[in-house]
């Protein structure tokens, strides 16, 4: 075990560190969202599931949609001491506890109270910690003291380091200590004593530097970080090896926080952006802020990192708020301008192909062309701004021939490129030479049997390669917007208001399909924007009405739309993946339908997407199943074997309580005895019966997608689902017994059956008791 060590130890220490990735997609909170402060710096989520935020401006708590902040109010005894909070943690008995500038407030969730822990002196606490046995470990000033929660004893440590810069608690439960000069103490709580082991580099030349963080690895291993570099020191062997070196730090790393991750990397928060350490692979992965890019980190100042049990992890940065970090976010690949970046060009997308080489061709209206470079993720871009530059920069066809590649615009007809010398070496205009009657190339196709045909506002193009010309091909003579060769050798089209329609090679017979309102089993809309042929041979069609799927056996129709589950009706493309499911793009979302149980799913922008609206002409498969669709905002490409489903299951909780829309404060009602959040019952009178209810899931992933179903028993039958609004009301109940009921799903629609429960009484006016109606009787 220990040779495989050494080797990982050297495989990494001698790895070159990689680039930024751009699969990094981060989620931002700001002021803007609620949070008292841009400068986060401690991050912890309590045993409800929570998220807590300390900042310079206050303590945040957070459920998904709403921040609840805490701050420091001078004429109330219980709030908290000062706003400058500096660290955060939840004991066993589910208390705050709160390390602030000048001191620890303990927060009880109960009474939502503050009270301050006289047991140290003021001054800043910089980290908080618990052991296996209990105790809290503060640090305070650079001193460390110990708090037993049993017989409530406060021990101040005076160890052989001069002034600890930092504290952690292995997988074990013991806590180990670090000074700045390298010297690092190990708590036994048996013979309550520690343990000092001094770190020195095998490399003397290499100093060791300031040492400002370490990080427990596994059983035998200290992951420190100084001003230098960052080592990885096994205790057991005394071994201390580079992570990586300094020279690959500029400037000099300061590293304020390190967080584990599922996956077994190593998450360093710095003062130059984020760090990736993967012990295994050996790789370093730096993430640092994009200007103009919205998914990237909104700060390089990075000073709390934390996991959640999701498995979300939360950065506090020091001036751009919280960045979010979790798999659903990540699930797109995302292809869009970045200002200074000589990358992806273009927002709207609208052709996508691959060469004989390998590479990927995405046309855009907006911006020319693009080829990516599909095994370096190196993308070159091709305009209209020079000899032998492309004709437009709107590119509305694009198709592989062989080395060549024909590119369609909007109203400059057709290029052909050369695909070894990335050269246009043929231009085709509308006109009798061409034998094109229109330069408003809509989509183009090519056969089985190699021939290309263009799609144009005047009809469909059938190109003679021996007479390097264009002709028309007889009954297709509308605006043809999409072409399919289906497997029997059925040639189809559609048309933008003409329906569709298709030419039987074997039989020469001619069929038009239209829309009839008169008739359900029909076509459902003239406007079809694209067809696609499934693995059951069934012919799809993409209309501005929704989709209708054609059976050749039965020669029927059926469709589908909003009231089946589709979230747009204007549906543009279609994909299959290897199970059978379609994925559809449309003006509201990427849905996805399952033909087994005749039913949709959809991704919105709050599940990862660039935008809601996707473009016509705009998707493709590769060898590899990856699909690749275009929206009006750049381009995503993805796996859909490998979009797992979230799991989760969340808490649900009852958050607020409004009161004739007046909110409950437990400081100034008698009402509330305690937290509505351990609040299991409520008697109000007569006057104060319209009452609003605050719910939360809390499930991060996607909070915006989180569903719920309530009930009030005495006056709901059934249970009601809500989704868009988390804000409950009921006006005016009249005197009487009530029984509030919530449950709550993640955004995959994944339901905590256990029932969330408020009782609630309304007690009837005066005249309407049982005494004072026996007083009228007498």
């Amino acid at each position: 075990m220990k040779k495989i060590l050494y080797l990982l130890f050297f495989l990494f220490c001698f790895h070159k560190g990689r680039g930024q990735e751009h699969d990094f997609y981060f989620k931002n909170y700001q002021i803007e969202n609620g949070l008292s402060s841009n400068t986060i710096t401690s991050v912890t989520q309590d045993k409800k599931g929570f998220m807590w935020f300390g900042s310079r401006n206050g303590l945040n708590r957070f459920d998904g949609l709403r921040f609840k902040v805490f701050q420091h109010d001078p004429g109330d005894g219980k709030s908290l001491g000062t706003n400058f909070v500096k660290s955060i943690h939840e004991s066993i008995d589910e208390k705050l506890w709160v390390g602030t500038s000048n001191g620890v407030y303990i927060y009880d969730p109960v009474q939502e109270s503050f009270s301050l822990f006289g047991n140290i002196p003021p001054g800043e606490v910089e980290a908080i910690e618990e052991d296996a046995q209990h105790n809290l470990w503060i640090l305070s000033k650079r001193i460390l003291y110990q708090f037993n929660q049993k017989d409530r004893k406060v021990t101040r440590h005076v160890l052989n380091g001069e002034d600890i810069v930092s504290i952690a608690v292995d997988k074990k439960g013991t806590l180990w200590a670090a000074d700045s000069k390298g010297l690092l103490e190990n708590f036994n709580p048996a013979k309550k004593t520690f343990t000092s082991y001094k770190l020195r580099p095998a490399n003397r030349t290499a100093p060791l530097g300031p040492v400002d963080k370490i990080y427990p690895v596994g059983d035998s291993s200290i992951l420190v970080s100084s001003t230098q570099q960052v080592f990885l020191y096994n205790y057991r062997t005394g071994h201390l090896k580079t992570v990586f070196r300094a020279n690959s730090l500029k400037p000099k790393l300061s590293t304020y926080t390190i967080a584990v991750q599922r996956d077994g990397t190593y998450w360093l928060g710095t003062e130059t952006g984020l760090y990736v350490l993967d012990l295994q692979q050996g790789t370093t992965t730096a993430i640092k802020k994009q200007y103009g890019n919205p998914y990237a980190l909104s700060d390089n100042i990075i000073w709390a990192i934390y996991a959640d049990r999701e498995g979300g992890t939360w950065i506090g940065t020091y001036y751009g708020g919280i960045n979010y970090y979790c798999a659903p976010q990540n699930r797109f690949k995302k292809y869009f301008p970045e200002p200074g970046n000589n990358g992806f060009s273009g927002n709207v997308v609208h052709e996508i192909c691959q060469d004989n080489r390998g590479n990927l061709w995405v046309g855009t209206e907006d911006a020319g062309l693009n080829e990516i470079d599909l095994r370096t993720g190196r993308i070159k871009n091709y305009l209209p701004d020079s000899p032998n530059g492309i004709s437009e920069k709107n590119v509305h066809g694009l198709l592989p021939d062989g080395d060549k590649l024909w590119i369609g615009s909007l109203s400059h007809g057709l290029d052909v490129m050369d695909l070894r010398s990335k050269k246009i070496v043929k231009k085709f205009r509308a006109g009798p030479q061409s034998g094109l009657q229109d330069n408003f190339i809509i989509t183009l196709y090519k056969t089985r049997d190699g021939t290309v045909l263009a799609g144009t506002q005047k009809g469909l193009f059938k190109f003679d390669r021996k007479l390097d010309r264009f002709n028309q091909v007889p009954f297709y003579n509308v605006q043809i917007q999409s072409v399919l060769e289906s497997s029997d050798g059925t040639l189809w089209a559609c048309s933008y208001g003409g329906g569709a329609f298709y030419y039987d090679q074997n039989s020469k017979n001619q069929v038009l399909f239209n829309s009839d309102s008169k008739h359900q089993d029909a076509l459902i809309s003239n406007y079809v924007n694209s067809l696609f042929e499934d693995r059951n041979k069934c012919i799809w069609f993409c209309t501005e009405g929704g989709l209708s799927r054609y059976d050749p056996k039965s020669k029927k129709f059926k469709s589908y739309t909003i009231a089946n589950g589709l979230p747009n009706n204007q549906t543009f493309r279609i994909l299959e993946d290897k199970t059978g499911n379609l994925w559809i793009s449309t003006a509201n979302g990427l849905a996805v339908f399952n033909p087994l149980k005749n039913s949709f799913n959809a991704y919105h922008a709050s599940d990862g997407l660039p935008t809601e609206q996707f473009n016509f002409n705009s998707s493709f498969k590769d060898t590899k199943g990856r699909f690749y669709f275009g929206t009006v905002k750049g381009m995503i490409s993805f796996n859909p074997e490998r979009l797992t489903k979230n799991t989760f299951i969340p808490p649900v909780y009852i958050t607020g309580l409004q009161v004739n829309n007046k909110d409950l404060d437990l400081r100034h009602t008698s009402t509330l005895r305690q937290s509505i959040l351990y609040t299991q019952e409520i008697t109000l009178p007569y006057q104060l019966s319209s009452i609003n209810l605050d719910v939360a899931a809390l499930s991060y992933f996607n909070p915006e997608g989180n569903q719920y179903r309530f009930k009030m028993s005495g006056l709901d039958k059934n249970w009601t689902t809500l989704q868009q609004n988390r804000r409950i009301y009921y006006t005016n109940m009249a005197p009487g017994s009530y029984t509030f009921s919530i449950q709550g799903a993640n955004s995959e629609g994944v339901w905590n059956t256990k029932e969330t429960i408020l009782k609630i009484t309304i007690t009837p006016p005066w005249w309407k008791t049982y005494w004072a109606l026996s007083l009228i009787h007498i």
